[in-house]
C-alpha cells in the first residue's frame, strides 16, 4: 500500500490541503461512500506513514473489523479513493489558476446557452489580461483562448460587426513562435549533451518571421531568437551582444523561467569562448553571473549551486575583483546546501587569500576542512601545491606531488573521466 498512487499523492498534500480534502470527503456531491472517509481517517491517524504503520490488511481491518481480508474489495476501495483524491487535486489546481477558473465559468455559461453572460465574462477576462506585465507563451495562449471563445459566441449570435479572426491568428502565432524558438534552443543544448539531433517543424519559417522585424516589440521572441543564434552561430559575436542587451534590459514582460533559459544560453556562450582561449570573456561571464545573482535566477528554493559558488569566485579572482569576491563568499555561503557549505566557503576564502598574496592564511583555511567532494579535494591539493611552490617549500611540494599521483592512479577513469588527464 505504501507504494500505491493513492498514498504517494496524498502525502504530497499540505496540512491545509488535507483539511480541505476532509471537507471534500464529507460532501455527498463528491463522495457517497462512507468507507472512503474511514479509509482516510485511518491514514490520518498514523503519525508517520510507513510500510509497517500502513498496509492494506490493517486498513481493511480498520474498515471492516472482524471480516476476513478481501484483496479485491480493498483494491476496489483504494481505486475509488484515488479517483476522489484526483478530483480534489484537479479542482484545487483549477481554483489556484485564476484564468482557468474564469474561462471555465465562461464555458459553463456557453454550455447553458447564456451567450450574453459568456461574452460579459470574456470582456472581464480581457481586462485582467491587459493588466498583466509578464507576457510569455502562456499569456499569448490565454489570449488566444479568449479570442477563440469570443469568436464562437459572436458566430452564434450572428452579429454583423467585424470578426476577431485577426486577433485569433495573431495571438496563436505569437504563442507558436515563442514555443518553437524556446524548444529549438532546448534541442540544441540536448543535442550537444546527448549527440542526438532533433527536427523542429517550421523552424526556418519561424526564424525568418522573428528576423523580419514584426516581433521586435515582443521581448520573449527576440530573446529566444538571439539565444538560438548564439547556440548555432557562435562565431558571430554580434548575436551575443544583442542577447546581452536583452539580458541587461529592464524587461518586466519576461518571466523568470524564460529569463533563466536565455541567461544560461549567454553564459554557455561565454564558457565556450573561454575554452577557445578568448580571455576577454572572463569579464563577460562574471557580468552575467552577477546579473543572474541580482535577478535571483541562480538560486532555486533558496539554494545556490556549490559549483556556481565556486565558479563565480574563480572568475571574480581572475578579474582581480578581490573586495567584491570577499563580500560574495560571505553573503552567499548561507545559500549553499548545509552539507557542503563549510568546505566550499573555506576553499573559496583560501583561494582569495592566495590571490591576495597571503599564503599563510590560505594554508590555514585549506587545512581546516576535510574535503569529501572528490573534485574539491583535488582542487585543494592543487592549491596546496601552489602555496608550497610560492613559499619554496620543495620537500612538501615533492611529497604532495607524489601522493597526488598515487591518488590519481587509484581513482578509476570512470570516476574522473577526462579530468584525470587534466590533473
Amino acid at each position: 500500500m505504501i507504494k500505491s498512487k493513492l498514498l504517494q499523492l496524498y502525502q504530497k498534500l499540505s496540512t491545509k490541503e488535507k483539511r480541505q480534502f476532509n471537507k471534500w470527503l464529507r460532501s455527498p456531491i463528491h463522495n457517497q461512500h462512507t468507507d472512503l472517509t474511514e479509509l482516510f481517517n485511518y491514514i490520518n491517524s498514523k503519525r508517520k506513514i510507513s510500510k509497517n504503520s500502513v498496509s492494506k490488511e490493517k486498513a481493511f481491518q480498520h474498515l471492516y473489523k472482524t471480516q476476513e481480508y478481501n484483496d479485491n474489495r480493498m483494491r476496489h476501495i483504494m481505486s475509488f479513493a484515488l479517483d476522489t483524491l484526483e478530483n480534489f487535486v484537479s479542482y484545487s489546481q483549477t481554483k489556484k489558476d485564476n484564468f482557468l477558473s474564469q474561462i471555465s465559468l465562461e464555458k459553463g455559461f456557453r454550455a447553458y446557452r447564456m451567450e450574453k453572460m459568456a461574452e460579459k465574462q470574456l470582456k472581464q477576462i480581457k481586462k485582467e489580461q491587459e493588466k498583466k506585465t509578464i507576457k510569455d507563451s502562456r499569456y499569448y495562449l490565454q489570449n488566444y483562448e479568449v479570442e477563440k471563445e469570443l469568436f464562437e459566441i459572436r458566430s452564434k449570435l450572428q452579429r454583423t460587426e467585424r470578426t476577431n479572426l485577426q486577433e485569433i491568428t495573431s495571438t496563436f502565432t505569437t504563442f507558436f513562435i515563442i514555443n518553437t524558438l524556446k524548444y529549438a534552443c532546448k534541442s540544441k543544448t540536448h543535442s550537444n549533451l546527448r549527440k542526438e539531433d532533433y527536427e523542429i517543424p517550421l523552424l526556418e519559417a519561424v526564424l525568418e518571421e522573428a528576423e523580419s522585424g514584426k516581433y521586435d516589440h515582443v521581448d520573449t521572441i527576440m530573446q529566444y531568437f538571439y539565444s538560438y543564434k548564439v547556440l548555432t552561430e557562435p562565431e558571430k559575436e554580434n548575436n551575443y551582444e544583442m542577447l546581452k542587451e536583452y539580458l541587461f534590459r529592464k524587461s518586466e514582460s519576461t518571466s523568470k523561467e524564460d529569463f533563466k533559459e536565455i541567461y544560461i544560453a549567454g553564459l554557455n556562450y561565454c564558457i565556450r569562448k573561454l575554452n577557445d582561449g578568448a580571455e576577454e570573456f572572463v569579464r563577460e561571464a562574471l557580468l552575467l553571473y552577477q546579473q543572474g545573482l541580482k535577478k535571483g535566477i541562480l538560486t532555486e528554493d533558496g539554494i545556490l549551486s556549490r559549483f556556481s559558488y565556486k565558479n563565480i569566485t574563480a572568475l571574480a579572482l581572475r578579474c582581480k575583483e578581490y573586495d567584491w569576491t570577499e563580500e560574495f563568499i560571505e553573503e552567499y555561503a548561507t545559500y549553499i546546501e548545509e552539507s557542503h557549505r563549510n568546505s566550499y566557503q573555506h576553499y573559496n576564502r583560501s583561494k582569495l587569500e592566495f590571490e591576495r598574496g597571503n599564503t599563510k592564511k590560505a594554508f590555514e583555511l585549506l587545512t581546516q576542512v576535510e574535503y569529501d567532494d572528490i573534485f574539491l579535494n583535488l582542487d585543494a591539493k592543487v592549491m596546496l601545491m601552489k602555496i608550497y611552490y610560492k613559499n619554496e617549500d620543495t620537500d612538501s611540494l615533492d611529497s604532495l606531488i607524489d601522493s597526488m599521483n598515487v591518488y590519481l592512479r587509484r581513482k578509476s577513469k570512470q570516476v574522473l573521466s577526462y579530468h584525470k588527464e587534466n590533473y
